[in-house]
């Protein structure tokens, strides 16, 4: 129940953020994303799996600048070569 209503408080923490738009907004959601990236590789592990942690938290750290300063065109791009290191560790570490 507690993660239930911490994710509802901070969905309507992101509504108003949203709302007001702006940097702040932007480092709000980076932060979140951050986060959130953090809530799935720890639940992989929990689950029995063995995530490569660094990967997903790299470009969740990097994702957002790369967004501000750069533009759109270049996620797609940025996403699949994160997808590709992450794969490559994977198959670097024998699993």
């Amino acid at each position: 129940m507690k993660k239930v209503t911490t994710g509802l408080l901070l969905a309507l923490v992101l509504v108003a953020l949203w709302v007001v738009q702006g940097p702040v907004m932007r480092i709000a959601f980076g932060c979140v994303a951050f986060a959130a990236v953090g809530e799935v590789v720890r639940a992989f592990a929990q689950g029995g799996l063995k995530p490569v942690r660094w990967v997903p938290m790299l470009y969740a750290a990097v994702s957002m600048p790369v967004y501000i300063l750069v533009g759109p065109g270049v996620m797609l791009p940025l996403m699949l070569l994160f997808v590709m290191l992450g794969m490559s560790c994977v198959v670097l570490r024998g699993e």
